[in-house]
C-alpha cells in the first residue's frame, strides 16, 4: 500500500490544552513519522478558519489534507483505515451521526489535487465559520467522491457533544448574526449546486424562526 505524504492542517484560536491532545494524537498515529505534515496556524488576527485552513492548503506539501482542529483527536489506525478508500473526500468516523447527516463531515481526509474540482478551496471563504463541511460533503457527493468511513476514528469534543458550556472560542463561531448569515449563504449554494440533502428543510425552517 502506497503511503503518501499527509499535511494535518489545524487552525486554532487559543485552547492551548486542546491543540496538545490533537498534536499527541497525530503523533501516536500508526504512520510513518516521515511521511507527516503539521501545519498549526493561529487564527490571529481572527479571520476564521475557513480563511485559515485555506492558508493551510496553500502552504501544505500533502498529497492528503487533514483537517484537524483544537477540539479533536485521531484515534491510532485513523487515518491507515481511511486510505483504505479510493474516494477524493473520506469523512472520518466522530460518533453517532445525525438523522439528517448535517454532521457527516466533521473531520476528514482529502487529496489534494481534486481541489480544483470543487472550486479550489477545502473551505468556501465566504463563510465566516459554519456550514462549510456541509457544503463540503455536498460538492464531493455530487461526483460521487464522498465517503463516510466507520473504521476511521475520531472523537470530536465539540459542546454539543459533551454538554460543556460554550468557551469564547464557539462563541465567536456560533454568534447568532454569524450564523444566520452562514446559514443563509448555505441555503443558496446548496441550491444553486442542485443538490437536496436531509437537512437543507430543517435549515430553512430555522431560517424562518430566527
Amino acid at each position: 500500500m502506497h503511503l503518501p505524504l499527509i499535511t494535518f492542517i489545524l487552525p486554532t484560536l487559543g485552547r492551548r490544552a486542546g491543540v496538545d491532545r490533537c498534536v499527541s494524537s497525530i503523533n501516536k498515529l500508526n504512520y510513518p513519522e516521515e511521511k507527516k505534515e503539521l501545519l498549526i496556524i493561529e487564527d490571529q488576527p481572527r479571520l476564521g478558519v475557513p480563511t485559515r485552513v485555506h492558508q493551510g492548503v496553500n502552504l501544505s506539501k500533502g498529497e492528503y489534507l487533514v483537517y484537524a482542529a483544537n477540539d479533536m483527536e485521531f484515534k491510532p489506525d485513523c487515518i491507515i483505515n481511511a486510505l483504505k478508500h479510493r474516494n477524493a473526500l473520506v469523512a472520518f468516523n466522530c460518533g453517532p451521526i445525525l438523522p439528517d447527516e448535517g454532521n457527516i463531515c466533521e473531520h476528514f481526509i482529502i487529496k489534494k489535487d481534486f481541489l480544483p474540482q470543487i472550486g479550489g478551496k477545502i473551505f468556501d471563504t465566504d463563510f465566516n465559520h459554519t456550514g462549510v463541511d456541509n457544503l463540503l460533503w455536498e460538492r464531493c457527493k455530487k461526483l460521487d467522491e464522498a465517503f463516510w468511513c466507520i473504521d476511521a476514528k475520531a472523537i470530536h469534543y465539540h459542546y454539543s457533544r459533551t454538554g460543556e458550556e460554550m468557551d469564547e472560542g464557539y462563541k465567536l463561531a456560533w454568534d447568532q448574526d454569524s450564523l444566520r448569515h452562514d446559514r443563509e449563504l448555505l441555503v443558496q449554494k446548496i441550491k444553486k449546486l442542485g443538490t437536496n440533502p436531509k437537512w437543507l428543510f430543517t435549515m430553512e425552517k430555522w431560517l424562518e424562526k430566527v
